[in-house]
């Protein structure tokens, strides 16, 4: 029974990640569409414009079709936008371009494409940042002087350049559902059995097995006790990872390896920073061309092929061994993420895995 609950999980989950093909994203986008088309008006916190063409008669042919996905991908952007402005209002947090260097330090700067774009681990950061470099280098470089030699992204220069960038460049973001992205960093940096998880599991690993498993205190000073390259692998679970976040909740300095599971308001600073466009990594198959043809960049740079990610498909395997005290404490622990980008679908998330446990959880899900 287990396994049967395990691999309807797994039907399930392959079926959201279906949802970002073509032909989905287009039902979202043009189908769902208010019936009365509108001209969306700038972001008042924002001098940027949003590049819409002015009403005009319908012509048949695709036209039609590219000129209502480009509709309905700034009114969803439009509703993004709202929602992130909101909590930020709530919370005290406001739009500054007076920004410290370690809060743009994610920021890649295209002066050429007048570009801040903020890349978050695990949402094909990548990908992005591959694509975004190598454009940079056929345009030519940044303008001079960074503070700094490597010149890619804003803490490389000093106040002044940051302060400006910060008011006149367009700024984007894109975010993940938090649940599948921690599931992946585990994978990608904790079990993949090569030297990139030796040295995430003797960053983190060895306080993780002190606190969280019985009797290791023997296994971990052997191990600490002989060459780095020779030490085995702690062999960290996803129960004892999840565990140790959520315990430390926010005390957590943000750094090039805790960015990998802190809550992606933290570390895109996404009330400070005002993003024009929020995209979302599951809609990556319209929503990342469609950023590269608004910045003007498709004659330069296309976004790859986009393959399924492994932590969708591990979700079943993974998720169904985590106590319910633990799943609760995550739930929480992103549950700003998940009101500031809009993942509310928790409630189906977790009785496709298992009934008991979705109704144990019902009272302790955000909202």
């Amino acid at each position: 029974m287990t396994r049967l609950k395990a691999i309807i999980a797994l039907l399930f989950i392959s079926v959201v990640v279906l949802s970002t093909s073509y032909h989905i994203v287009l039902r979202k986008y043009v189908i769902e569409l208010p019936k009365r088309q509108h001209k969306l008006q700038a972001d008042t916190k924002n001098t940027t414009m949003h590049p819409l063409r002015e009403e005009t008669p319908l012509r048949s042919g695709p036209w039609i079709e590219s000129s209502l996905v480009e509709l309905g991908i700034w009114q969803e952007q439009e509703k993004r936008r709202e929602k992130v402005n909101s909590i930020c209002t709530r919370m005290n947090r406001s739009v500054s371009f007076q920004l410290s260097s370690d809060m743009v330090s994610r920021l890649i700067v295209s002066d050429k494409s007048k570009l801040l774009f903020s890349f978050i681990p695990k949402v094909a950061c990548k990908t992005w940042k591959e694509l975004l470099v190598n454009m940079i280098r056929v345009q030519g470089g940044n303008k001079r002087k960074p503070m700094m030699n490597s010149n890619w992204v804003l803490s490389d220069f000093d106040r002044d350049g940051r302060e400006r960038r910060l008011k006149e460049y367009k700024k984007v973001v894109f975010v993940r559902n938090p649940m599948v992205r921690v599931l992946s960093a585990y994978l990608s940096k904790l079990k993949n059995f090569r030297d990139l998880q030796r040295h995430w599991e003797y960053a983190f690993g060895v306080d993780i097995l002190r606190k969280y498993r019985p009797n290791s205190t023997h296994v971990v000073e052997e191990a600490l006790s002989i060459p780095f390259s020779q030490r085995p692998f702690l062999n960290v679970t996803f129960a004892e990872f999840l565990q140790f976040i959520t315990d430390r909740e926010t005390n957590i300095t943000l750094t090039d390896l805790t960015d990998h599971w802190l809550p992606q308001h933290i570390v895109s600073h996404v009330c400070e920073i005002g993003y024009d466009f929020i995209g979302k990594y599951e809609n990556l198959a319209v929503e990342a061309p469609f950023v590269l043809e608004w910045l003007g960049l498709t004659s330069i740079t296309t976004f790859p092929d986009i393959h399924e990610s492994n932590a969708v498909f591990q979700m079943a395997n993974e998720y169904l061994n985590i106590p319910v005290g633990h799943l609760q404490a995550l739930l929480e622990y992103y549950s700003q993420d998940m009101e500031f980008f809009g993942y509310d679908a928790i409630d189906d998330f977790y009785e496709n895995f298992n009934e008991t446990l979705r109704l144990q959880m019902m009272s302790t899900i955000p909202r």
